[in-house]
This record gives C-alpha cells, sequence and structure tokens, in this order.
C-alpha cells in the first residue's frame, strides 16, 4: 500500500474527523472485526466482490492503525510483514471473541429453525402449509417461534450436549 501517509496538504482536501482516543479505540476493534468477517467470507465463497471487498477493508484497517501513536495507542499495534496490525492479544479479545459469539449464536439459532421446521411439517401437512403461507407471505415466524423455543430452551440448558443421531437398523 503505496504513500498510505499523506502530506497535510493532501490531508485538507478530506473530511477531518475529530475523535477521542476512546473512539479510535473502538473504530480500530471494530475495523479489525470487518476486516476479519470479510476475509472469513472471501475465503469461504471464493467471490471475486468479496475478495476485492476484502482487500479494501485490509487496507482501510491498515491505514486506521498508522494514527495509533498520535491516539496514544501504539501499544496496541504491532508491524507484520511491514503492515500494522492489532496485537494477538487484543485481536483475540476484541475480534475473534465477537466472531465466535457471533457463530455460536447462528449456529445455535439455524439448529433451532431446522429442526423446528423438520417438527412443525411432522405436525402439518404440505396443503396446511401452503395455505397458513398463502395467509402469512410466506412467513412463519410466529407458527414456528413455540417449536424454535423449545430449541432454544435445550441449547441454552444443556448446550449439545443432548443432541444425538438416531440412525434407523443399527444395534448398539
Amino acid at each position: 500500500m503505496e504513500n498510505l501517509r499523506r502530506s497535510s496538504l493532501e490531508l485538507s482536501k478530506y473530511m477531518n474527523l475529530p475523535i477521542t482516543t476512546a473512539q479510535y479505540k473502538n473504530l480500530i476493534r471494530m475495523s479489525s472485526l470487518a476486516s476479519s468477517v470479510l476475509g472469513i467470507v472471501k475465503d469461504s465463497l471464493k467471490d471475486d466482490e468479496y475478495a476485492a471487498q476484502s482487500k479494501a477493508m485490509d487496507e482501510l484497517n491498515e491505514y486506521i492503525l498508522m494514527f495509533a501513536n498520535e491516539f496514544g495507542c501504539s501499544q496496541m499495534v504491532d508491524k507484520e510483514d511491514g503492515k500494522n496490525v492489532l496485537k494477538d492479544n487484543i485481536f483475540e479479545d476484541s475480534t475473534m471473541s465477537v466472531i465466535g459469539g457471533f457463530s455460536e449464536c447462528e449456529i445455535h439459532n439455524t439448529l433451532a429453525n431446522k429442526l423446528a421446521w423438520r417438527d412443525f411439517k411432522k405436525e402439518h401437512s404440505a396443503k396446511e402449509i401452503g395455505e397458513m403461507a398463502k395467509i402469512n407471505g410466506v412467513y412463519f415466524g410466529v407458527a414456528l417461534h413455540r417449536y424454535e423455543e423449545k430449541y432454544w430452551n435445550e441449547f441454552e440448558s444443556h448446550g449439545y450436549d443432548r443432541l444425538e443421531v438416531r440412525e434407523s437398523g443399527i444395534n448398539k
């Protein structure tokens, strides 16, 4: 990334956004989070648009980190392959903990929803579901809620410890 630090004459062409040190710390944490999420999506989906967004966010993140000294935050930044990056402990605490929490929540909600649909389809015929879809505009949130709630409560109380796959025809 060339010429990241611009001269004061050049910077006068840009918006001046005064922020506090606390806001700067939050900005670099959120920038790291955005950069990491886009990187994960880019790697998972192998999509050119996400790759471009990921690269742009990485560059913006590096640029923002260049101002750490000016905000008294140099202790939060390391150099890695000549680039500014958050120190590992801050990255783990502020970025990976959020990504881990989001992933756990997403797994929890997706699994509860899939299992709720399974149970809902066992209790309602395709015709009934079709009629409900016409009435509700294909929105089933209210109808599925009690089914999902059963799984949310289960996962909240027991995690996935009691979740089992039973294969028919296999004797134990």
